[in-house]
């Protein structure tokens, strides 16, 4: 990684005189020719481990004696971590945080030095004892040629040898020629064997009673509704309730229907199916090795034809086959996961050595009375990442997997690239009652009740993320940065969080566009996704005279992989609570558990990771600003993204609390207040000029160091290699 600072580019040009190489020095021997300083590439690792640093692809032309020497240049806020053994070409380091270590490489060939910077992410591992995988090695052997000779592509299965001579069935164990466990029916089979329908309600109307599973006889009829990439079985309190009628592709989509008591429990092997069995890859345009990718979509329906259930990120989920990999150390553990994020999704050139990690199935996974409380929540993924848009499979029924009341969400375990066999698992109907006892919001990071009776909670908070957590600013993209960092901020005594014990819903909605309307859990405040921009840009939805007009900050790329960036006043904040691993929303429910409150607006109504089993939208209507008037509070809504009928974003739950929900799409969280609340004296920031500095590139890093005078920098690095500084 070789950068330079665009904050030292003056100094470099008078001191190089115009030259910004920063890999040679001057050297008036002109016979000499100056080393390469190679550090190797940039790394991850879990904490806990050593970083090996290895220069020896450093090198002189002239077969010069070369010297060398590391530094340690940047290292987490905290880390007291120092190097040793640092003149030799290959060091070994022990962090002992998490964070960003940069490391510098200085190549000395006696007359010239060479220099060269590799940086290490130190990222958290959960102390937990990883489960043992077993170990494959190459292509298994073929046992079932097709299963499904009508198929796009050949769906056979095989078996393949551990290193202990245990046989694996890859790509699973499945029970498509097992005629006694029910075929699922069609929404959209395009073989002879089935039917393509355009409708979700062609498909219901095709179905007889004989397509009824039966679990209890006095049960309420459910309507599943499923897309799977590539295949699933599905048990409904234990029982074989349905299986794909595709194995691998074309891609389909099916519909279920059984009778059973609510609440219910569903569990479901899914498998990405492979074409060179053992190692999870196929044929995919010029790579004949490509690793392919997974995700399950489903939705539950009840007689009367109300959602009562969706894949989400409460289900559980658990692989039980990873491949294809090629360095078994790239698997670690975390949440109790079996982790592959930090391994190559690359599609390897040759199969030889390539490896496939097999686990036993927990015994009794798909019964009622399994216990799935260790268990990982699932991933979820876009439609964009499964890669939907071009398949009638998907696209003829967005009506029931992208409901905008209870949108679906496309689930697996956390690598939907390497984790070919899953297991998921989750409750239908289990409603989740509202908690009204802010007093209760399990707090993390820097956030601090103060106190909690009379009328008020108070929290003070020092209103940054704290980097053991997550890097903030980080994923922000190319043109959005704001030219503000993550400072702290004095949410604290006067300035603190003060939010209502007893909420009450308004007579009208209220929309305020330039101040904090909420908190997260963490301490940070939270915005609407509105804000004001420059009139004419991209995303400019609505004239606002003055203002210029209302945009979606986050359609422009200004929010980090969390949802936040940086205010005017070196403020940070969210727009958006996105549930990408690492972020809040991970981060709270890894802790305390799924569907544990992230935020509370200022009404007091509490936000949750995502729309409730068996709540409906709140029913408020409000009008938009179409008849020109303008006041200073900013009162308006986007007139191309929600209609004059649609509801502020809030939600009812199944004992008729309301509350917020955060969610993939707009408006996020919620684009107005169903509640009352005190807008005259929003939290305060404590204010900073704008950072004029010339970038490129999205944000790829960001860090902080402590000065010798106590004072802390911040630093953001850019793709285009910049780094910028701001010093409080």
């Amino acid at each position: 990684m070789k950068t330079v600072s665009i904050i030292f580019l003056s100094f470099l040009l008078l001191a190089c005189g115009g030259s910004s190489n920063d890999d040679t020095s001057t050297s008036d021997e002109l016979n000499n020719t100056a080393p390469n300083a190679d550090a190797g590439s940039d790394q991850s690792i879990a904490l806990g481990n050593t970083i090996s640093l290895d220069a020896s692809n450093s090198n002189d032309a002239d077969g010069d004696t070369l010297t060398f020497s590391w530094s340690l240049t940047t290292q987490p806020t905290n880390s007291t971590s120092t190097l040793s053994n640092y003149d030799s070409a290959t060091i070994s380091f022990t962090p002992d945080i998490i964070g960003t270590y940069i490391f510098t490489l200085s190549v000395s060939d006696g007359s010239e030095t060479a220099t060269d910077t590799v940086q290490v992410s130190v990222v958290s591992v959960s102390p937990d004892t990883i489960e043992t995988p077993a170990v494959t090695i190459g292509e298994g052997n073929t046992v079932v040629s097709n299963l499904f000779s009508q198929g796009s592509r050949v769906a056979a299965t095989g078996e393949i040898t551990d290193n202990d001579g245990v046989l694996w069935a890859v790509p699973a164990d499945v029970n498509f020629s097992d005629i006694s466990f029910p075929l699922a029916s069609d929404l959209y089979n395009p073989y002879n064997s089935g039917n393509s329908f355009s409708t979700d309600s062609e498909a219901v109307s095709a179905l007889s009673s004989s397509n009824i599973v039966e679990i209890d006889e006095s049960g309420e009829l459910i309507t599943a509704y499923i897309f799977a990439d590539n295949y699933f079985e599905m048990y409904i309190n234990g029982i074989p309730t349905g299986k794909d009628p595709v194995p691998f592709t074309q891609f389909n989509s099916n519909i279920v229907q059984f009778r059973v008591d609510v609440p219910f429990q569903v569990a479901m092997l899914l498998v990405d199916w492979e074409e060179n069995l053992g190692t999870g890859t196929e044929l995919n345009g010029s790579s004949q090795y490509h690793p392919g990718d997974g995700g399950m979509v489903a939705v539950f329906k009840n007689e009367d034809g109300n959602i009562i259930g969706v894949t989400d990120g409460t289900w559980k989920a658990k692989a039980t086959y990873i491949a294809p990999i090629s360095d078994t150390s790239c698997l670690q553990n975390s949440n109790n996961e079996r982790d592959s994020s930090l391994c190559s999704t690359e599609a390897p050139t040759e199969l030889t050595n390539i490896m496939g990690l097999h686990w036993a199935q927990d015994a009794n996974w798909f019964t009622e009375s399994f216990d799935d409380s260790d268990w990982p929540l699932a991933s979820t993924f876009t439609n964009d990442t499964v890669g939907v848009d071009n398949k009638p499979s998907y696209t003829n029924f967005t009506n029931i997997f992208d409901d905008t009341s209870a949108d679906a969400q496309f689930i697996w375990s956390n690598n939907i690239v390497l984790d070919n066999e899953v297991l998921v698992r989750k409750t239908i109907g289990d409603t989740t009652n509202v908690s009204s006892s802010l007093c209760d919001v399990e707090m993390v990071d820097s956030a601090t009740v103060l106190s909690c009776s009379g009328d008020s909670l108070v929290v003070e908070s020092k209103g940054r993320v704290d980097e053991s957590y997550y890097p903030m600013m980080v994923g922000i993209k190319e043109g959005g940065w704001n030219g503000q960092y993550p400072a702290a901020q004095p949410y604290t005594g006067n300035n603190a969080f003060i939010l209502p014990l007893s909420p009450t819903l308004a007579d009208e909605p209220t929309i305020q566009i330039k101040n904090a309307v909420g908190m997260a859990v963490n301490g940070i405040p939270i915005f609407f996704p509105q804000t004001p921009g420059a009139t004419g840009g991209a995303s400019c939805v609505l004239e606002t005279g003055s203002e210029g007009c209302l945009r979606d900050a986050i359609e422009d790329g200004e929010m980090d992989n969390c949802g936040g960036h940086s205010g005017r006043g070196n403020d940070y904040h969210y727009h958006q609570l996105t549930n990408t691993n690492g972020c809040l929303i991970d981060i709270v429910e890894s802790e305390f558990g799924a569907n544990t409150p992230v935020g509370i607006m200022y009404d007091g109504y509490l936000i949750y990771p995502r729309v409730l089993d068996g709540s409906s939208q709140y029913d408020y209507t409000y009008q938009d600003a179409l008849d020109g008037s303008v006041n200073s509070d900013l009162l308006y809504i986007y007139t191309d993204k929600i209609s004059l009928t649609d509801s502020c974003g809030g939600y009812i739950s199944s004992d008729g609390t309301p509350y917020y929900a955060a969610t993939d799409d707009f408006p996020y969280i919620t684009n107005c207040m169903i509640g009352e609340f005190d807008a005259s004296s929003p939290v305060t920031t404590q204010g900073a000029s704008s950072d004029t500095s010339t970038t490129s590139g999205a944000i790829t890093n960001y860090y902080t160091e402590t000065q010798t005078d106590g004072g802390l920098c911040h630093y953001l690095v850019f793709g285009g290699g910049q780094t910028t500084e701001f010093c409080e």
